[in-house]
Formats: C-alpha cells, structure tokens, sequence
C-alpha cells in the first residue's frame, strides 16, 4: 500500500462529513435555524458537511435545506412512504438517514423520547450528535463517553419461570444511571 507525504509528515484521511436531520420544528424562523443552531454547530465541527441528508416532510427540512442551497451544499431528500409502510414509514425512513450520516443533528419530541433514545443508541455505535431541545433551542453535543451503557432487565425466579422485576423497580436503578449522566451544552438562545 503506498503511504501518501507531504513536507509535515504523512497525510491522514480526511473523515467523510454527512450531516443528517431527523425531526423538526415548527415555531420559528429561518434566522433561529441558521443563527441558533447552524451556525455554531458548524464552528464547533469546524467545516462544512459534504452533503445535507433530510426528510422531505416538516418546516425545518425546507430551511436548512435552502440554507444548503446558499452554501452549495447537495442535499439528498428521503420521503416517507406512507401509503406502502403506514404508521411506520417515519421509521424506515429515519433508518435510511441514519445508515448514510456520520453527523446527526436531531430535533427532540415532547410527545414521545423516541428520537432522545434514538440519539443515545447513535452516540454509543459513535456517530458525533447534536441535539436541539423541543421546550428551548439549548443544542446539546452529546459525547460517547457520557452515556451510560444499556442496562438489560434484572431477571427475577417465578412459579411460571424467569421474569423481569417491575417497572418501579427498574425505574429506581434508571434514576440511579441517570444521575451519572452528563450531557455537554454548546449554546443556548
């Protein structure tokens, strides 16, 4: 294999950036996106992505995407397929984003902590994450190291064979992980 130099030493490869966008947010303008989230996210990682990877549906899919546009940035758009996948097409679709990023920013739900765990799991297999708060625009990097590994269910002896302890117990050993993670605020607007 040859060894590619110049005068500083060996070159290194360059990492692919792709940047994927999963959720969104309806209640705000294009400026918050660019200024409140873009742009600092961009200083922190420190170059632009070499393609913007979105979901065709939601209000924040068309402004960063015209943002790309200014940039020249390709963007590449995935729909779901509602008619074919129903009530999980989001999903599917989401899992084409995610097998193509390396980066992730993720709007978080109030309605559900699907995309916050989603996030977590990405994290752990060591994809770089940013995400935005549903209640504020604090973006939060989360770093690997900071996340807990999965805890699997305590097994417990029953009459009718092995079980897992309730809810209310696994949620008191939650609390106590929980409290051992720390998440790494970048900005807040």
């Amino acid at each position: 294999m040859t060894e590619f130099t110049d005068e500083t030493g060996p070159l290194e490869r360059a990492e692919p950036f792709f940047l994927g966008v999963i959720g969104s947010r309806t209640d705000v303008d294009a400026s918050k996106y660019v200024d409140g989230i873009l742009t600092p996210l961009l200083e922190e990682w420190g170059k632009l992505p070499e393609k913007l990877i979105l979901p065709a549906e939601g209000y924040s899919s068309i402004l960063i995407g015209a943002w790309a546009e200014q940039f020249n940035v390709p963007t590449q758009i995935y729909e779901a397929d509602w008619f074919r996948h129903k009530r999980r097409a989001k999903i599917f679709r989401d899992a084409r984003i995610q097998q193509e990023s390396t980066h992730f920013l993720i709007f978080l739900n109030k309605r559900s902590t699907f995309n916050e765990q989603l996030a977590e799991r990405l994290v752990r297999s060591g994809k770089s994450v940013c995400t935005v708060s549903y209640d504020s625009w604090e973006v939060t990097m989360l770093i690997p190291s900071s996340i807990p590994p999965s805890v699997p269910p305590i097994k417990r002896e029953s009459k009718r064979g092995t079980g897992t302890k309730s809810k209310l117990q696994q949620s008191t050993q939650s609390k106590d992980l929980g409290s051992q993670q720390q998440l790494t605020t970048l900005w807040a607007t």
